[in-house]
């Protein structure tokens, strides 16, 4: 993979940006990002299907905080539509801002990272490995956050 040549949002329209900073490595399959209060802002391939208001209902809660005991224990399935039908991902790992999940035979794995005023949520397929999709979108969540 070549070194990324970062923009920031302002020198170059959203689209380029996300193409040059997200969508170019072929890590992502599909991408959604939400507002604050759930309005789909943007959306590229198999997360553009116009079920965002099902995805939304699914991923608007993962950041809250958990009663202590439940903190590390993360259990939590999220059900993404994926063009005709949806795909069930088991939440591996959380952080703070970032929740990682896969489907049960790792086919696809999903990346929810919460932003200042919003959350992205990504899918990418086994045929990338995931740490280096997960890399990809965390680097481009930490452009959105600068």
């Amino acid at each position: 993979m070549a070194v990324p040549q970062h923009q920031t949002p302002a020198a170059v329209p959203w689209e380029d940006f996300v193409h040059i900073n997200l969508l170019q490595y072929g890590a992502v399959k599909g991408v959604a990002l939400f507002g604050c209060h759930g309005n789909l802002v943007y959306s590229q391939g198999c997360l553009s299907d116009g079920r965002d208001r099902e995805l939304w209902g699914q991923v608007k809660d993962l950041f809250t905080k958990l009663p202590p005991e439940e903190e590390r224990q993360v259990n939590r399935v999220l059900t993404i539509p994926m063009g005709q039908r949806s795909a069930n991902f088991r939440i591996y790992q959380m952080t703070e801002n970032s929740a990682y999940g896969t489907t049960e035979r790792q086919r696809h794995g999903v990346v929810v990272c919460h932003l200042p005023l919003g959350i992205l949520v990504a899918l990418h397929e086994e045929r990338f490995p995931a740490s280096k999709a997960v890399s990809v979108v965390e680097n481009f969540c930490g452009l959105l956050r600068a």
